[in-house]
């Protein structure tokens, strides 16, 4: 996936501007990207019986991103849910 990143063959977003790693890569699971293992994984047994213990049996899986921190820089946000700081 690094490869194609920086090849720019995928839809990435930095958020640090031009010229830096990316921190949100877009369409983790499309087809188009020819990286089946993130989809499968999503799907696999230990991950559906995890998420059928908190949101039941009917399942549907939104968006899928992945999101990163380029050239080892610490992540400075927290998740819109997080209620600490950034370090905690």
């Amino acid at each position: 996936m690094r490869d194609k990143i920086r090849a720019g063959e995928v839809d990435v977003h930095s958020i640090l501007g031009e010229n830096r790693e990316p921190q949100v890569v877009w369409g983790l699971i499309a087809p188009e990207f020819g990286e089946p293992i993130f989809a499968e994984y999503l799907i696999s047994g230990p991950v559906e019986a995890y998420t059928h213990a908190f949101l039941g049996q009917e399942l549907r899986l939104g968006w899928a991103v992945i999101f990163c921190t380029g050239n080892q820089v610490p992540y400075d946000s927290t998740w819109h849910r997080d209620l600490g700081s950034a370090n905690d």
